[in-house]
């Protein structure tokens, strides 16, 4: 009898006890005691059963052929279990259709052709009371123990439909289960678990195409809490899911398309998915989108301020699996301070999915690149402790990435010039934070620059214990941008470096800058009082070449403008020549390079921009305002040696930033000539936009300036000026048409290659018998030129040019955003302020064609033709204000009381 039976079940059966038959044309057979022992692993039973009745055909028995039906199984307790070392409990039972031994047979043959348990069933009607199943796999760590009160299958409708229903407890909580399956007709499963409900309405496919089934599945899980407690895991979500999917099922392949679901958590975080797989058995073919929203709807995060407020918000990305790998596309994170997206990530493989002995979802083996299958520039492997809280991070990975992955639009063999960038890092979250243990990153296979740089941090998300430490150094940047395909600039060796460390509330900051023989130090210490940071440094320098800082800056700009092209912001301008101004010769900077100079802080807190789409760029991870009312912040400026600006030999200077006020200088140096003495103020708190610049400059040669504007005027003298402006910082632009002040430009000494003014100032007949007409130059003996300033407008009611025998009263305005000007100047014999003008001069209309007109002797106005070099002269008018009309003839004061003084401050910086 153990034999019959071992051969319907496909396994071999045991009876230990007793064995009882009440004959007759079909027999009643009573069995206790039957083990049906496992056959891959040593003291296990795959089943066994207190007692077991079924009706033997002895009739069909006698012609050879063998019909079991009505059992009856009370006691069952069935084990499939899975062993750490991949052993079984069971004997997978191979299909016929897949046998490749097996013989050709008929339809009512392959009906009749049982191959296991489930085959066995099939056609049978069975009644199970107290029933243990328990499936357990150790490399997985999930078990699943059944206990079942009944499991009935039975025969209905003349056996043309098999009805199953089972009612008992899944690692105990309720579990029920009611399948209807009319043979070779539509079927239904309704499963209950817990709160989860699971139907299937399916299809039996034919046995010439592959038997298996097709149908529609639906999932709900109900409170998601109870589905962890099921599964064992540590219930750190509530919340409820639905899912639905169409499936096909054949021996070894599990279909799924039209994928759908969606998990709406308790805080709610909302999680969907959509799309196919090709097999879920072997997890291949996978297609799937998802979108997860970590926050309430309609109720993101406010917007992070700082790193230790940034929080993700969602992530958007399609599941792609290649082999047995699976590669993220257009991987998408959002916080509520930026959005990043990640073109592609993967392939990624999983080597286990797993429950930990603590209840966690863990992931194990897992292997991550970035980048080419053949070639990938990151590789990182490690595991994933806790899936449901993302934590219990171990990763160790490199990153080996050739030049031509930040130069693409390089051709292969000129970006090859610049070799690899190669790194070992490893990060972890065992201490409760993710920290960053180890980063060593390096050059290779390159003459043309090199780095190497160290770094480890106990909290990235505040960088609690950092330390790092990069050097990047170029031998020859005349080599390196002509390998970029820009203009080389002969700025010689170059090298920048950078440390730093911080442990509590204390970060120390180190960095130099090298040129050719040029080094600019740099040393910042910072700890929080009270929440407030405190900031101490020192920018120094044992020597400055002039010449060093310009090839510097025009490397800078150079590089810039590559940096522009690659992200697609257009082609940058290229500086046709390097820029080295002559020494003897002051000329202003490139266009490019004042570009680079200037740094701009917006009206809004500070942002870090990741693309040109302004809705894709990250909001403020840094209040500059906000800081700089609590900043106290000194800070030294000290040059000790300068080389190549005459009459400059040392720069010394403090910026200090307390009680949200700042202020920088008195900053003196000297260019092309002249000198400055700079002081700049800021009120952080009352009016964060606005800064004052205050200061005095001299020294400079009016012949060069106006060589530098185009005007062909030989006149010579030495300018200075002392100036009081405010203005919106935003940029240069912004602050030069919002500043309002006052500037007064003075002059001493000078000389003109004209008589004219004697000309305006005498009239016609004087001026024949003229000194300056003999000698053709005028000497100035002072120019003094107070101005108002006020957005974009100029004005003035008391400029003075005097000769020895002239003085010249200019009032008007200028307006250089408008371009337009409005002047009038009137000449008359020094002493003799009462006395007629000669030549009045008016300027009005537009800054590019002002119009000209004379008064001769005062009282009329008539146009009039003037010599060019006059026009042009007057064409240089930066200053104006409204038309000032002719002193009345009817004045009685004298003349020193009248006269307008003319006294250049010549205690200014020379």
């Amino acid at each position: 009898m153990a034999d019959v039976l071992s051969d319907q079940i496909g396994q071999t059966l045991i009876i230990n006890e007793d064995v009882a038959v009440n004959l007759g044309p079909v027999s009643r057979l009573y069995v206790s005691g039957v083990e049906i022992p496992s056959e891959t692993i040593d003291n296990v039973n795959l089943a066994q059963l207190e007692a077991l009745e079924l009706d033997v055909d002895l009739v069909a028995l006698w012609n050879g052929a063998i019909s079991l039906d009505n059992l009856i199984v009370d006691g069952l307790q069935v084990n499939i279990l899975a062993m750490e070392d991949g052993s079984r409990s069971w004997i997978p039972v191979q299909s016929p259709a897949s046998d490749e031994a097996s013989t050709e047979t008929t339809d009512t043959d392959s009906e009749e052709n049982n191959s296991g348990i489930l085959d066995f069933l099939n056609d049978k009607t069975v009644s199970f009371s107290n029933i243990g199943l328990l499936v357990s796999n150790e490399r997985s760590g999930f078990s699943f123990d059944f206990d079942l009160q009944h499991l009935e299958l039975d025969q209905l409708d003349a056996g043309k439909r098999v009805a199953l229903n089972s009612e008992g407890l899944l690692n105990g909580e309720p579990f029920s289960i009611e399948g209807d399956f009319p043979r070779k007709n539509p079927f239904k499963i309704t499963t209950l678990i817990g709160p989860t409900t699971l139907n299937i309405d399916g299809v039996p496919a034919p046995k010439e195409s592959g038997g298996g089934f097709s149908g529609a599945l639906h999932l709900d899980t109900g409170e998601f809490g109870e589905i962890l407690d099921i599964l064992k895991l540590d219930r750190v979500l509530e919340g409820n899911g639905r899912l639905s999917a169409d499936i096909e099922h054949q021996v070894g392949t599990l279909k799924i398309t039209n994928f759908q679901t969606d998990i709406q958590l308790s805080e709610g975080e909302l999680f969907e998915a959509s799309g196919s797989v090709d097999n879920l058995l072997d997890a291949t073919g996978f297609d799937l989108a998802i979108n997860a929203r970590l926050f309430p709807q309609g109720q993101p995060p406010a917007r992070a301020h700082k790193l230790s407020e940034l929080e993700l918000t969602g992530i958007t990305t399609q599941i792609i699996s290649r082999d047995d790998r699976i590669k993220f596309e257009n991987l998408t994170f959002e916080t509520n301070a930026f959005e990043q997206d990640l073109s592609e990530v993967g392939p990624i493989s999983i080597g286990r999915i797993v429950r930990s002995e603590a209840g966690q979802l863990s992931m194990r083996d897992i292997s991550v690149q970035l980048g080419p299958l053949d070639a990938p520039y990151v590789v990182a492997k490690g595991d994933l402790q806790d899936v449901l809280q993302l934590k219990g991070v171990e990763f160790d990975g490199t990153l080996a990435a050739s030049a031509t992955l930040l130069l693409p639009d390089f051709d292969t063999d000129d970006a090859a010039a610049f070799g690899k960038a190669k790194a070992d890092f490893a990060v972890t979250d065992a201490s409760g934070n993710l920290s960053l243990t180890k980063l060593s990153a390096y050059t290779e296979d390159t003459d043309l620059w090199s780095l190497d740089t160290k770094m480890q941090v106990d909290d990235v998300a505040d960088l609690e214990g950092l330390e790092f430490e990069l050097n990047l150094a170029v031998p020859d940047g005349k080599s390196f941008l002509t390998a970029l395909n820009l203009t080389p600039v002969d700025v010689g060796n170059m090298a920048f470096s950078i440390s730093g460390e911080r442990q509590g509330e204390e970060f120390n900051l180190s960095t130099s800058l090298t040129a050719e023989r040029s080094q600019l130090l740099a040393e910042f210490e910072s700890r929080l009082i009270d929440g407030a940071p405190l900031v101490r440094g020192l920018i120094s320098s044992d020597l400055l070449r002039i010449d060093d800082l310009k090839n510097a800056v025009a490397s800078a700009a150079e590089i810039s403008s590559l940096a522009k092209e690659q992200s697609g912001a257009g082609k940058a301008k290229k500086i046709e020549a390097p820029l080295v101004l002559p020494k003897e010769e002051s000329e202003p900077l490139d266009d490019k390079i004042e570009e680079a100079l200037v740094i701009e802080i917006e009206d809004e807190p500070l942002v870090l921009g990741v693309g040109p789409d302004e809705a894709t760029k990250p909001t403020d991870l840094l209040n500059a305002v906000e800081t700089f009312t609590k900043l106290d912040m000194e800070v030294g400026i000290d040059i000790r040696k300068i080389e190549g600006q005459a009459g400059v030999s040392n720069v010394k200077s403090n910026f200090v930033v307390k009680d949200a006020q700042g202020q920088f200088g008195p900053l003196e140096f000297g260019y092309g000539g002249g000198s400055f003495s700079v002081s700049a103020a800021m009120d952080f708190l009352n009016s964060p936009q606005f800064v004052t610049v205050s200061g005095s400059t001299g020294g400079w040669d009016l012949a060069t300036i106006l060589k530098t504007a185009g005007v062909s005027l030989d006149a010579h003298g030495k300018l200075r000026a002392s100036f009081n402006v405010t203005g919106n910082r935003k940029s240069a632009k912004t602050f030069i048409d919002s500043m309002a002040g006052a500037v007064t430009i003075s002059m001493s000494k000078g000389t003109v290659a004209s008589s004219l003014l004697e000309l305006a100032g005498l009239g016609v007949f004087p001026w024949l018998f003229s000194a300056e007409l003999n000698q053709g130059y005028t000497n100035i003996v002072c120019a003094v030129a107070p101005l108002n300033i006020k957005s974009g407008r100029v004005s003035t009611g008391s400029t003075v040019i005097e000769t020895s025998r002239v003085q010249m009263v200019i009032g008007g305005n200028l307006d250089w955003k408008n371009e337009t000007i409005a002047l009038r100047a009137e000449p008359r014999p020094v002493g003799r302020p009462l006395a007629r003008s000669a030549w009045p001069i008016e300027v009005t209309g537009s800054l590019k064609s002002p119009k000209l007109n004379l008064t001769p002797g005062g009282n009329r106005r008539a146009k009039s033709e003037v010599p060019a070099g006059v026009k042009k002269t007057l064409k240089l008018g930066l200053f104006s204000s409204k038309k000032k009309e002719p002193e009345s003839k009817d004045r009685t004061a004298s003349a020193s009381s009248q006269r307008t003084p003319c006294k250049p401050d010549i205690g200014q910086i020379q």
